[in-house]
């Protein structure tokens, strides 16, 4: 495929906050004498475009092409335009917004610094074959242009649109451009040219309101201004109207309503109401007021519809300054919910209502954080945080065909990974993140999405594209071992709950961390057919695991003195034998209890549910899902979250959520793949062979009634459903004839003929204890 390298900007100025400028509106006009059997339109708007073909619209989603450094990665997309041109004039219209080119918004993590930042600009090419002759058509200085409605745009910040400055008709072959300005040739990008494979971000749904009433807006925003020094726009109107969607996501409003010219509506977006009964955007925190992701609207006279470009927004109410009692009572507006177009692949249901609202909280949160990449929050950073992309990769993958967004993403990862092996915090990024915001949680990223992506698809190319950056990381935790072996280095056990119990060492729980990062790669190196690579991870893999065994307490069975977070990742990374796991689960288990509680950050939290339930700990880790009780995963069912917050203690004692912790994250929904793996019991691939290879291996909570869960893999069907009562259960399996595995019963459990296995066929067993 053809890759115009030919850019195109409209201004040399660029927008920023103390100086707005119009997004371009940009037209190329060509000629075709005879319609061709295909016509090609190959295109890279950086950062963000709208494509329209003689006026309509094609643009496959929302924030097109991708989001990358475009000095890394330069994304392009594709469009079979046949059916839109036409015998004669045509026309090519763009809109252009900032996107990754001009991230402002981003200054925070040093974007608004990057060597690319710029103007908008665009490059295409038109191919099609006109008798024998291939036709090629560029971006060039016949480009025409001119400033658009939108005034301002940013992914972060939001968009400001007058209306008033709508031109008619801008995008049709026939408007007159000869009073616009011509375009001009630009610097290209450094990055490697690609078609992004990744699915579009496309609306998922659309919310009407629940409630619409009038209300005062929290009037205590504050912010760290040092990262926005230009300037500080002072938001002076706080009534107006709420428009509450009954859901926390992410999306944009739409608004149609009658108006007068120049009449300024102003739309807040915000995640929860204050203590206080006011809609709040506090825990926004890394944004000027005014600008935390606010759009602001000047109306045209006469019935008009607004919704804005080139951003989307995390919430669950709209404030909305600027509209009369009248308007706001006829008004219609909806809440367009949007997130990559990844289609559901696995389900699961519980007979447990509470654990259920934990599944649909879960589920919201990983949606709500899908925009090509998955995101920490939707509302405030939007960044393809590392660490907690590496925490939810399994549970994605086992509920959404992600596969395609992460083999994207994941190629922005190795660019951005430095030679020694280090790799950043976020990605994209254009330096952030390697001094802080890193660490073994978060660079095992480069590990965990291939290991489990090859796990669910069986696509070796998730190994072989990623394995030389695996090798750089092994070679990284190798050379970062301190004077006992341990790598101690990186974020701990991040958004620990503030208690009085100790947060675990960095040392212990990282160096588990690294352990499990040197398994995979040893198993990755070795389905590859790298013997050495294999070989040297598992050497590394054991000093670690040596160095760390000389931590445990072996009378006690106790590493890091017990603390939660340590003993839940020694468990589930192997770092105690067989004849120690049973003693340090139930020690894991009785502190559990005797605290009323775990209290585990995301890391910890993550491997807790397995550790238990792995070493005979079932019903404790199910007290540790369903309870309501402290710091336990039912918690965050009490209040009316819709979504996962960021922390178990995300409520300060004035009842208002703290000021840096958001309500939607995903980083804790791991809890899904328990249930779906271990007490539904659908195991996809655990022996590293073949996504065809699925054994059905429940566990029964003392306290569960049924479970039933299904997983559409790429090669069929696989579907479990249990129900016990007393000493007898009902499991009924549908499987697919392509795959093949074992149902195993759970312990203290066999099938009714008295056996402990069964092959794997589509049936109803009982079992009895």
């Amino acid at each position: 495929m053809y890759f115009s390298d030919n850019f195109y900007s409209a201004t040399k100025a660029y927008n920023r906050l103390a100086y707005h400028v119009n997004a371009p509106y940009m037209r190329k006009n060509f000629s075709l004498e005879n319609i061709p059997e295909k016509i090609t339109v190959t295109l890279s708007g950086l950062g963000f475009y709208e494509l329209y073909v003689n006026g309509e619209n094609i643009t496959k989603g929302i924030l097109a092409p991708y989001v990358s450094n475009i000095d890394d990665i330069c994304y392009y997309d594709s469009y079979d335009i046949t059916k839109y041109v036409r015998k004669g004039n045509n026309t090519l219209g763009f809109i252009l917004g900032n996107g990754m080119k001009n991230p402002q918004g981003a200054a925070t993590w040093n974007f608004d610094t990057a060597p690319f930042i710029g103007a908008p600009c665009i490059a295409f090419s038109i191919v099609y074959s006109d008798g024998n002759n291939s036709v090629l058509i560029e971006a060039d200085e016949s480009i025409k242009t001119h400033p658009s409605p939108i005034t301002f745009d940013d992914t972060r910040f939001g968009m400001h649109y007058d209306a008033r400055l709508e031109i008619e008709n801008w995008n049709s072959p026939d408007f007159d451009d000869s009073l616009w300005k011509n375009a001009f040739r630009v610097a290209s990008p450094k990055g490697e040219k690609r078609l992004c494979e990744a699915e579009p971000v496309t609306v998922r749904k659309i919310l009407e309101p629940v409630e619409i009433k009038p209300i005062t807006l929290d009037k205590t925003y504050t912010t760290n201004k040092n990262y926005f020094p230009n300037r500080i726009f002072e938001n002076e109107e706080y009534e107006g109207y709420l428009f509450d969607f009954g859901i926390n996501t992410a999306g944009i409003q739409e608004i149609t309503l009658t108006a007068k010219e120049g009449q300024k509506l102003e739309f807040q977006p915000c995640e929860y109401i204050n203590a206080e009964g006011h809609p709040s955007y506090n825990n926004l925190l890394f944004y000027p007021d005014g600008y935390t992701q606010r759009d602001i609207y000047i109306c045209k006279e006469g019935e008009q519809t607004f919704a804005p470009k080139f951003t989307y927004h995390g919430f669950r109410y709209m404030f909305v300054n600027g509209l009369t009692k009248e308007q706001a009572e006829n008004c219609k507006m909806v809440f367009k919910v949007y997130s990559s177009s990844v289609k559901i692949r696995g389900s699961v249901i519980t007979s447990d209502e509470t654990v259920n609202k934990l599944i649909d909280l879960s589920e919201n949160s990983d949606l709500s954080n899908f925009h090509y990449i998955t995101t920490d929050c939707p509302q405030r950073e939007k960044h393809g945080w590392t660490g907690d992309i590496t925490v939810s990769s399994e549970h994605i993958l086992l509920k959404y065909t992600a596969e395609k967004s992460y083999k994207e993403w994941l190629r922005n990862v190795v660019k951005a990974q430095r030679e020694d092996g280090n790799l950043p915090g976020i990605v994209p990024t254009t330096g952030w993140g390697f001094d802080w915001g890193n660490g073994p949680v978060f660079d095992s990223c480069i590990e965990a999405l291939p290991y489990n992506s090859y796990r669910f698809t069986d696509d070796i190319t998730f190994l072989s594209e990623n394995a030389d950056a695996i090798l750089k990381y092994v070679r990284y935790i190798d050379n970062h071992r301190d004077e006992e072996g341990l790598n101690n280095y990186g974020l701990g056990d991040w958004v620990k709950p503030t208690t009085d119990l100790p947060t675990a060492s960095k040392a212990i729980s990282m160096t588990c961390v690294t352990v499990g990062f040197c398994d995979g790669a040893a198993k990755i190196f070795d389905k590859l057919g790298r013997a050495a690579d294999k070989k040297y991870a598992e050497k590394i893999a054991s000093e670690l695991k040596t160095a760390l065994r000389n931590k445990i307490d072996k009378e006690n069975c106790t590493i890091d003195g017990g603390i939660m977070s340590s003993m839940a990742l020694a468990l589930y990374f192997g770092i105690f034998n067989e004849e120690e796991k049973p003693v340090a689960a139930k020690h894991l288990a009785d502190s559990i209890i005797e605290n009323h509680g775990p209290d585990c950050g995301f890391v910890g939290s993550r491997a807790l549910l397995h550790a238990l339930s792995d070493n005979g700990q079932v019903d404790t880790a199910y007290y540790v899902l369903s309870s309501t009780e402290n710091f336990c995963f039912g918690i965050f069912t009490k209040s009316d979250l819709t979504a996962l917050p960021e922390s178990f203690d995300y409520l300060s004692e004035d009842g208002n959520p703290k000021s840096w912790k958001s309500l939607n994250h995903h980083f804790f929904g791991d809890y899904v793949n328990w249930l779906m793996s271990k007490i539904a019991g659908i195991r996809v691939n655990y022996d590293f062979d073949t996504a065809r290879h699925i054994d059905i291996c429940p566990l029964f909570p003392e306290k569960l009634q049924s479970i039933k869960a299904s997983f559409n893999s790429n090669f069929g069907l696989v579907s479990s459903e249990w129900n016990k009562e007393g000493n007898t259960a009902t499991i009924k399996i549908v499987a697919d004839e392509r795959l093949f595995g074992t149902i195993k019963a759970p312990n203290g459990w066999k099938f009714s003929d008295g056996t402990l296995y069964k092959e794997l066929k589509t049936g109803e067993y009982t079992l009895l204890k």
